[in-house]
């Protein structure tokens, strides 16, 4: 088996993140307001349970972002769009030198 380059792991990494970050905005706006009263009396199981819910958000959102880089066309897709970020910086700093 392969391992992944450093690149891809970082930007592997910084997408998850990002993703994550939005998927806990929308978890706070729908699934918090439920539970105000749970959060008010700080009653243990309940906030069990809204922990359950951002964990089960959490494991799905990483299993698919993990097959999404797996995925060969997106891994060769990501090399492509690096490289071509990488080329522009290069001939753009060629420019200004």
């Amino acid at each position: 088996m392969k391992k992944d380059s450093r690149k891809k792991t970082a930007v592997e990494v910084l997408i998850d993140t990002a993703i994550a970050c939005g998927i806990a905005t929308c978890l706070n706006y729908t699934i918090l307001p439920h539970y105000i009263d749970t959060i008010e009396s700080g009653e243990p199981l309940g906030m069990l349970s809204i922990s359950f819910w951002y964990v089960g958000a959490s494991l799905i959102r990483k299993y698919l972002t993990r097959r999404w880089f797996v995925n060969k066309n997106v891994t060769k897709s990501l090399q492509n769009l690096t490289k071509f970020i990488s080329d522009q910086i290069k001939s753009i700093y060629g420019i200004y030198r």
